[in-house]
């Protein structure tokens, strides 16, 4: 395995140009490695809450691993466009899967915010059939 990281140039806002070299174990734990870590913080910051989240914070943070992943789906697309090997197809692959499963996410969130929607109509609802009628101002 091999990976090499050498910084170009530094930039005035504390990032750098880099390159990046690896062999095809190297790419291999490098997305590995990116996703593991993408879903220990998720795990991480789920341990730090004591109270339970409103459905619309859990779609938040549901989306936000969806907009990682897509993220993660960029690099290997990134690597794949660099990578001059005829084996590199697979790097589109994992490319496709990776943006069907953002889709994927994207897609039950939205369904669960339709959910949460619903729902608080019907909680409306019941909470103005139970109200008492106003009565009449006395002139």
């Amino acid at each position: 395995m091999a990976i090499s990281l050498k910084v170009v140039s530094e930039n005035p806002d504390g990032s750098a140009n880099a390159v990046c070299n690896y062999d095809e174990v190297g790419e291999q734990l490098l997305v590995q490695e990116g996703i593991t870590a993408i879903i220990k913080q998720y795990i991480a910051q789920q341990k730090g809450k004591e109270q339970m989240n409103t459905v619309w914070e859990v779609a938040s943070e549901i989306e936000s691993l969806a907009y990682r992943v897509s993220n993660v789906k960029d690099m290997v697309e990134m690597i794949a466009t660099d990578v001059q090997d005829p084996h590199s197809g697979a790097l589109w692959g994992v490319r496709d899967h990776l943006e069907t499963l953002a889709e994927k996410i994207e897609t039950q969130v939205q369904n669960l915010m339709d959910i949460h929607r619903d729902q608080m109509v019907k909680e409306v609802e019941i909470t103005s059939e139970v109200k008492p009628p106003k009565k009449a101002k006395k002139k």
